[in-house]
């Protein structure tokens, strides 16, 4: 199921006002401002650096008035995208392989477990640029497919 075309034209109506992007890594920590794509990838590398091994993270970006979450620890990964701003919105997950049947399991913010189904899982550079090019652009990536949450 590929649902662009909708979500695409949705988020080109959002307001430009809208709050700078900024990254959460866990609920206990503020989210820090990011103000470049290159400084988005230095502090999901430093993230990652965190991971405990056999415990990896979801963190959450929040650009564009939408809150992106993805993988960091494996070299597997996610991304979810929902609008959250001006009002809550639809929300999609990636989708890698639509026919596999394990999944991955990531602690969201450090602590909370979350099984993702390995039908949403993508190799964790394929992940990346899809949360670059969305930091880039507002644009939900079209070298994926999408289903909705």
């Amino acid at each position: 199921m590929n649902t662009n075309d909708s979500a695409n034209s949705e988020q080109h109506d959002a307001p430009e006002n809208l709050s700078p992007p900024t990254l959460q890594f866990s609920e206990a920590e503020p989210t820090v401002p990011v103000g470049s794509c290159q400084e988005l990838d230095q502090m999901l590398h430093k993230a990652e650096l965190r991971c405990v091994p056999g415990r990896p993270i979801v963190v959450s970006l929040y650009v564009h008035g939408h809150r992106l979450e993805i993988g960091l620890g494996l070299p597997k990964s996610f991304v979810c995208i929902q609008r959250c701003d001006p009002t809550p919105g639809p929300g999609f997950i990636s989708i890698g392989n639509a026919r596999a049947q394990w999944g991955a399991n990531f602690f969201s913010h450090g602590w909370r477990r979350a099984e993702v189904p390995e039908r949403n899982i993508l190799p964790a550079t394929q992940a990346r640029r899809v949360l670059r090019e969305f930091f880039e652009t507002g644009i939900r990536s079209t070298s994926i497919d999408w289903e909705a949450l």
